[in-house]
């Protein structure tokens, strides 16, 4: 194998494990907006509370991910750090999860939030 080819195949590969994290990411923010209502569902006192904060909390993160961390989002922030903006909202979904339980999850949500953070930035750095 040539070295072209060598290098060929390893784009491929870089390529498809950026492709796996995208879709990871995808779905730990659907979990974080999932988590957010949750929490807001647990800690309201009433249904109308409940409904509130579980719509606000929900809301919040998809308006935040869209005017901030969405790869379309209209600022000058660099692709880094969007990963990581987006990471700490991610984490504090994963909090809020851990308040209201059940904390296993929470755990699991956090790890793997922190585990597709480091590829994101693993792949970032070595394009």
């Amino acid at each position: 194998m040539s070295d072209r080819e060598r290098a060929a195949h390893e784009w491929e590969r870089m390529e498809g494990l950026e492709q796996g994290a995208l879709v990871l990411r995808f779905l730990l923010e659907v979990a974080g907006v999932a988590a957010l209502i949750w929490w807001g569902i647990k800690v309201g006192t009433d249904d109308i509370s409940r409904a509130g904060l579980a719509l606000l909390a929900g809301g919040a993160l998809i308006v935040i991910w869209a005017l901030v961390v969405a790869p379309k989002a209209r600022n000058p922030l660099s692709p880094m750090t969007r990963w990581l903006i987006g990471t700490v909202l991610l984490m504090v979904a994963a909090v809020a999860l851990w308040t209201v339980g059940p904390q296993e999850l929470a755990i699991l949500f956090a790890v793997l939030v922190a585990i597709d953070t480091v590829i994101l930035l693993w792949i970032d750095t070595h394009r």
